[in-house]
């Protein structure tokens, strides 16, 4: 577990982003004087720095990085503590691949649309081409390192990462073979689940990432990991049973394709095409040039059908101010076929398909696709004729299309988000006229107060200090004998930072309750630079860095003071974050918060000095 501000090498870590065999990646806050500014991803190597694998991968990464390839995650430094090593990355707002087809929360369900799979496919494939005259080979393609965005034009862009990580596969069959009773962990099955046979053996070449290339691509167009013989025997000593053609997993693919595919996930390197290249341009030609002759690709029937849905949404939806960083959109995930580690993939039989309904599916498709698009045509121009021409959201990509099922939710417009904001500051304005439930100026003894340290203090300011020494967050929380309100609150305190780094935090924790297993609350934090933080600490899964930003409201400046305020609204299971009685934020409350939690007041970080005044709390 990391804590709120954890440095590491002059890394503020923020929150973690994922895990693997190699090691845990964090989204972090740069350093103000280094070779990258904002956030990053930060890949660290828990007691790595004498690993033998190290000076290999950090090799191969240090030559990735002077490529300057835009299909190449960039790497910016390396960065150490202690015996932990990292490399300091791009952050890949949009996440993994494998992050995206295993988030239910995640816009891309699998299959995929033939035409992203192919594209995907093709931009891997050019770029494992491109770094082989430098003497690179990936050898551990995974959906995990293959990083996305979005063209203007909505459609995907591959970046890979984690270069010099193929003595993983060795790894995991050592692991195997230790503990042979046991059930594997998840990324032993995962990082077995892409390797080429060869590499099950130790051995790995170009030909190697072209069959890793191959299994994502089959599971990408299938929603199933084509795990080889060698790596099935290895993971549960069965004997393997043998790869299904993916036209009997998706009918909408087709024999064309299945020799494609397994030509690519031959188990003998010669028998693969000549090069990665090859086999891309051979699947894009039966995935994106087949069927019936003409513009009727699943893509553009997907494009049609998300712009009417998106119009339609437009008129009648209103969405939530609130935008936690980095969001994803929600979209429906029933066609997902994502197989955990327990679940080996060929263990059921897949359904055999008639030909002949798939020919009448496929006219049926077309004849859908041409209606749709009528209409489409017909709703357009009647809505162009009477309102003028449309605007859409900056935000809606119209060919953001991994799937038949993508679309993005609409934000609130402008003015909807006016509105929202007016009103959230006038409910602020009518419970601070009222009386307070509970009000402490914070000018006497603290010994109400329960603290987690002893560097509370009153200065000559006659404010109450606190003080942080230590490298564990600092609280002083309200006297238990305050009666908390039933129903919707405002808390209220002034904050002002006066010693420590203008990178440094100060303010309130909130729904503060406790268990056996640990406590459970929210913080609100500012800076002294004029940004604010939003996290939530619970026992089971630690402190979770939800959202971030620089706010005009927030004073800027060492000393400065905020008067920082939080609505709890249990009726609507919101709260809302204030500063200097302006708007900021509002989200949902996690599941298993207690509405009727307590207050406090915090300094998280190290030699961290904060002043605070006027604490309240109103009814609302």
């Amino acid at each position: 577990m990391i804590l709120e501000g954890a440095s590491f090498d002059g890394y503020r870590l923020l929150r973690p982003l994922g895990h693997g065999g190699a090691g845990e990646v964090y989204l972090a806050e740069a350093p103000a004087r280094g070779p990258v500014s904002g956030w990053v991803a930060i890949k660290v190597f828990r007691d790595a720095a004498d690993h033998p694998a190290l000076p290999g991968l950090m090799r191969q990464s240090r030559i990735a990085a002077t490529l300057e390839h835009p299909h190449i995650l960039q790497c910016y430094a390396d960065a150490t503590e202690g015996d932990d090593v990292a490399i300091v990355m791009t952050l890949a707002q949009d996440g993994s691949l494998g992050d995206m087809v295993s988030d239910a929360a995640s816009e891309v369900t699998l299959p995929m649309l033939p035409e992203s799979v192919a594209r995907i496919v093709s931009q891997v494939a050019h770029t494992l081409a491109d770094i082989q005259p430098h003497g690179l080979t990936h050898g551990d393609l995974k959906p995990t390192n293959l990083f996305v965005r979005f063209a203007p034009d909505g459609s995907p862009v591959v970046a890979l990462s984690d270069f010099g990580h193929a003595f993983l596969t060795p790894a995991a069959v050592s692991w195997l073979r230790e503990h042979p009773a046991k059930s594997p962990p998840e990324w032993v099955v995962e990082q077995l689940a892409w390797a080429a046979p060869e590499q099950i053996l130790g051995k790995s070449s170009p030909a190697s990432d072209q069959y890793s290339l191959a299994a994502i691509a089959y599971f990408l167009l299938t929603g199933v990991r084509p795990i080889s013989s060698e790596a099935q025997s290895v993971l549960n000593g069965r004997p393997p049973k043998s790869i299904m053609p993916p036209s009997r997993l998706n009918p909408a693919l087709d024999d064309e394709t299945d020799a494609m595919l397994f030509h690519a996930l031959a188990p003998v390197p010669e028998q693969r095409f000549a090069d990665v290249v090859d086999f891309a341009d051979a699947l894009n030609a039966v995935l994106v040039t087949r069927d019936l002759p003409g513009d009727t690709s699943y893509a553009r029937a997907s494009a049609s059908r998300q712009v009417a849905d998106s119009l339609r949404k437009a008129s009648s939806s209103v969405a939530s101010r609130s935008r936690p960083f980095p969001g994803r959109l929600s979209l429906p995930t029933s066609s997902r076929r994502v197989m955990s580690a327990a679940a080996l993939v060929h263990d059921e039989e897949a359904p055999q398909v008639d030909p002949a309904a798939r020919l009448r599916r496929r006219v049926t498709r077309y004849a859908s696709v041409t209606l749709l698009l009528a209409l489409l045509a017909l709703t357009v121009s009647t809505l162009v004729f009477h309102v003028g021409p449309i605007r859409l959201p900056a935000n809606l990509s119209l060919a953001r299309l991994f799937n038949a099922n993508s679309g993005a939710p609409l934000r609130a417009s402008p003015t909807a988000e006016s509105s929202a904001q007016a009103q959230a500051e006038s409910r602020l304005r009518t419970a601070l006229a009222g009386q307070p439930v509970y009000r402490d100026a914070l000018t006497g003894s603290p010994a109400s107060w329960s603290v987690s340290g002893k560097a509370i203090f009153f200065g000559p300011d006659h404010r109450l200090h606190l003080h942080n020494t230590t490298k564990s967050p600092l609280f002083a929380n309200m006297p238990t004998s305050v009666t908390m309100p039933h129903g919707a609150y405002v808390a209220q305190v002034d904050v002002a930072q006066v010693g420590g780094a203008t990178s440094d935090h100060a303010g309130m924790r909130f729904l503060i309750s406790k268990s056996a297993k640990g406590e459970t609350y929210y913080s609100f934090l500012v800076t002294s630079d004029g940004r604010f933080d939003l996290w939530l600490q619970q026992p089971e899964t630690g402190l979770t860095f939800l959202t971030s930003g620089y706010v005009a409201s927030l004073k800027t400046g060492m000393g400065q003071t905020n008067t920082l305020a939080v609505l709890v609204d249990p009726t609507a299971n919101t709260l809302s974050l204030f500063a200097n009685g302006a708007f900021i934020y509002q989200s949902p409350i996690g599941h298993g918060v207690a509405l009727a939690g307590r207050l406090g007041l915090v300094t998280p970080d190290t030699n961290v000095e904060a002043a605070f005044a006027n604490f309240a709390i109103y009814p609302a």
